[in-house]
C-alpha cells in the first residue's frame, strides 16, 4: 500500500467498528457516518497533512509516494482535529490510537502475499498488538502514548511524522515478537 485512499481508510475502520463489541466505539461509528460533516472536515485536513508531509519529505522534483506509517498518521491527526464526540479521560487519543493500529492491521493483512506475513497475522489474531514495556515509570504504553497525543494537541506541537515513527516501531515490535 504505497498511497493511502480515503475511500479505503473509511471503509475498513467504519467496518472494524460496527464489527466491535465496545459500546463507546458506537459513537464514532455515528460521528463518522451520521451527518458527514466530521467525515468532510476528518478528509480535508487529512489531504492537507498528507501534502504537507509529502512536501517536506520530497528531495527531487518528482512526488513522492508516502509510506502506509504517514498516511495513517495522517488519518489520525485528522481524526483529532475533527472527530464531533466529547473529550473526556483521553477518549480521543485513545480512538486515534485505536484507528491507527486498526488501519496499520489492515495494511499487514491487505499488503499482498499473505503466506509471507502468516507469523505476524496470527500473531495480532492471537494477541493483538502488544506495546513495549514503558521504560520511565508503570504506566501502561498506550496510555504514555495517549498523554503524549493530547499534550501534544494542547500545545499546538502534535507532529504527524513523530506519530508515524510510533506507529512503525509498534509494528515492528511486534513483528519481532512473531519471529519476522
Amino acid at each position: 500500500m504505497e498511497e493511502c485512499s480515503i475511500g479505503f481508510l473509511f471503509g475498513n475502520i467504519i467496518d472494524v467498528l460496527k464489527n466491535s463489541t465496545s459500546p463507546e466505539h458506537k459513537q464514532y461509528v455515528e460521528a463518522l457516518t451520521e451527518n458527514g460533516r466530521s467525515k468532510n472536515q476528518i478528509i480535508k485536513d487529512y489531504d492537507e497533512i498528507k501534502e504537507d508531509i509529502r512536501k517536506r519529505c520530497e528531495t527531487r522534483t518528482d512526488r513522492v509516494l508516502l509510506d502506509r506509517h504517514k498516511c495513517i498518521a495522517s488519518f489520525m491527526l485528522a481524526i483529532l482535529n475533527h472527530l464531533a464526540v466529547a473529550e473526556k479521560d483521553l477518549n480521543k487519543e485513545y480512538f486515534a490510537i485505536f484507528v491507527g493500529l486498526a488501519m496499520i492491521r489492515i495494511a499487514i493483512i491487505k499488503e499482498g502475499d499473505i503466506s509471507k506475513n502468516c507469523k505476524i497475522i496470527n500473531h495480532l489474531n492471537d494477541k493483538g498488538f502488544i506495546f513495549p514495556k514503558c521504560i520511565r515509570d508503570s504506566e501502561p504504553y498506550a496510555r504514555t502514548w495517549a498523554l503524549g497525543i493530547h499534550y501534544g494537541r494542547l500545545s499546538g506541537k502534535l507532529s504527524a511524522l513523530s506519530m508515524a515513527n510510533s506507529l512503525y516501531w509498534i509494528e515492528r515490535y511486534n513483528r519481532d515478537l512473531a519471529g519476522e
